[in-house]
């Protein structure tokens, strides 16, 4: 499955960074003000260091794409990592470097320059579509830049493992950062590259990520809700931890609620769809997956105690097979009691 983890930074506010992110350093959700590129929030950082995703796969060859704005040239942009090799900002296989010169490099962990972009090619104070694609391997990797849908890098044949772990020859996930400067961040996708036979397995162009919540009960709802409808308990943006939810202890309950494409541009071309299922067990143990409309997913979530944001990625919608079409909304999602 191409589709690694997206992000549209426009359903949680602060405070939820640390459920949907392993790690959160210097990260802020800002809302309104003419900051954001799609939706309502983007992600501002105001240090070097952003949120990480740690456990993504081992995955040979990764992309990752974001809109990234920033006010000052220099510093880092953002890093594919491998985070069984080493932690924190060690964890790079290799990271994307802004320069004085509005150029970019591509640095691999350690400090070394794989190679340099010509001058100019990041434009400062505008949203900037940047994509970077690495395939990990020990003198045999490659390196590929996109800004603003042009090719800036192309590297091959060299060293892009993590240079204290050459021998792991894979990424496990990605590193937000930023530069001398405040960075807005938003539209984000990551992508397995590694088999070329399956679609949109590499740069898919600048997406927009949009965020929605339900409109309506679907069938069943078996989950109890605190009050009211079921779907009003958990359509808030930012979710608001127990002041509304929905509960249930039994092994193979459902919920299904409706889901609109209000706020999608007509005849957009819809490249993936992620479920986000936002929480926690209250007492015991508990397992719960993502359920489209009577499929439910492989994978299962342990249920742990305080709210975590469990993503479950479709590349085709798993009712039809193919490829996700707006002509398939409203479309059932919910979660199912599994364990």
């Amino acid at each position: 499955m191409p589709s690694l983890f997206v992000d549209s930074f426009a359903h949680y506010n602060t405070g939820q960074l640390l459920s949907k992110y392993d790690t959160v350093l210097n990260g802020a959700i800002i809302i309104g003000g003419g900051v954001p590129r799609t939706g309502t929030r983007c992600l501002q950082l105001t240090a070097g260091l952003g949120p990480t995703k740690q456990s993504l796969g081992t995955i040979s060859d990764m992309l990752l794409c974001c809109a990234y704005q920033t006010t000052v040239p220099g510093g880092s942009i953002i890093a594919i990592c491998n985070f069984l090799a080493d932690v924190g900002f060690n964890a790079n296989c290799v990271r994307l470097v802004l320069n004085g010169d509005l150029s970019v490099s591509a640095v691999r962990s350690g400090g070394a320059t794989l190679g340099l972009s010509a001058p100019g090619v990041f434009p400062l104070n505008v949203y900037n579509s940047v994509a970077l694609r690495v395939k990990v391997a020990n003198g045999t990797g490659t390196c590929k830049v996109w800004i603003n849908g042009s090719v800036v890098l192309n590297l091959t044949g060299i060293s892009t493992t993590n240079l204290n772990n050459p021998a792991l020859e894979y990424a496990t996930g990605f590193q937000l950062l930023s530069g001398l400067g405040t960075t807005n961040i938003d539209d984000l996708y990551c992508l397995d590259c590694s088999n070329p036979a399956l679609p949109d397995s590499d740069f898919l162009g600048d997406c927009r990520v949009y965020a929605g919540t339900p409109v309506a009960n679907g069938s069943p709802v078996n989950w109890t809700p605190l009050s009211g409808q079921n779907y009003a308990n958990v359509n808030e943006i930012p979710p608001d931890g127990d002041t509304s939810y929905v509960s249930s202890a039994v092994v193979g309950t459902v919920d299904q609620y409706v889901y609109n494409a209000a706020g999608i541009p007509a005849n957009s071309q819809i490249k993936f769809v992620q479920h986000v299922l936002d929480a926690e067990v209250d007492s015991g143990s508990r397992s719960i997956a993502s359920d489209v409309g009577g499929v439910v997913s492989a994978t299962s979530f342990a249920l742990s105690s305080g709210y975590v944001m469990y993503t479950t990625d479709y590349d085709t919608n798993p009712l039809t097979g193919v490829a996700w079409a707006g002509s398939d909304f409203p479309a059932s999602f919910g979660p199912k009691v599994t364990a």
